[in-house]
């Protein structure tokens, strides 16, 4: 639980130098049945705080169909594009991250505004439905990172800042 925020973790063992880890994250891609992750995730996981560390994405059930339709070449060439460009980010020279923030001005007043009323509404919660609700503004800050890192590599009109669309795409999601 100690890696949600990419904090540095150190690892001392007896007879061993200390292990330093700086920005340590885990990030868990998958798919999994609802059944099965329901019975995965049981009262213990929601109590220690696992669970609420998820950003559990579950898409409307829709039958299959059989199509012949197939992505068109240019869609296929774009999102090449995209995943090459962003590959291509590099950190500073010195390792670091380069630091993208919430812009100014709208986007910063955008925020605000999230944050204040995403507090209002969990005043009234406790328990695992709290611990929900607090960590969905540090999803929809990463989501908005993510959007905007995609428009930056896409879009050469994009600032460096992270602006109101990327700020309204990430919390919409």
């Amino acid at each position: 639980l100690t890696i949600y925020d990419a904090g540095t973790v150190q690892v001392d063992r007896k007879g061993t130098d200390p292990i330093v880890i700086p920005r340590a994250f885990v990030s868990i891609i998958g798919g999994i049945q609802p059944a099965v992750f329901r019975r995965c995730f049981d009262g213990e996981f929601m109590e220690n705080g696992l669970l609420a560390r998820f950003m559990v994405a579950a898409p409307p059930r829709q039958s299959s169909r059989y199509t012949d339709a197939e992505m068109p070449q240019e869609t296929i060439e774009a999102l090449t594009d995209t995943y090459t460009a962003l590959r291509a980010m590099q950190p500073r020279e010195n390792g670091e991250p380069v630091p993208i923030q919430i812009g100014c001005g709208e986007a910063r007043e955008r925020w605000i505004e999230f944050v204040n009323t995403h507090a209002d509404a969990g005043e009234q919660l406790d328990g695992f439905d709290l611990a929900v609700h607090e960590k969905v503004e540090g999803h929809a800050s990463r989501l908005a990172l993510v959007i905007h890192c995609i428009r930056l590599v896409t879009d050469k009109r994009t600032p460096a800042s992270v602006d109101v669309e990327s700020l309204d795409a990430g919390i919409g999601l």
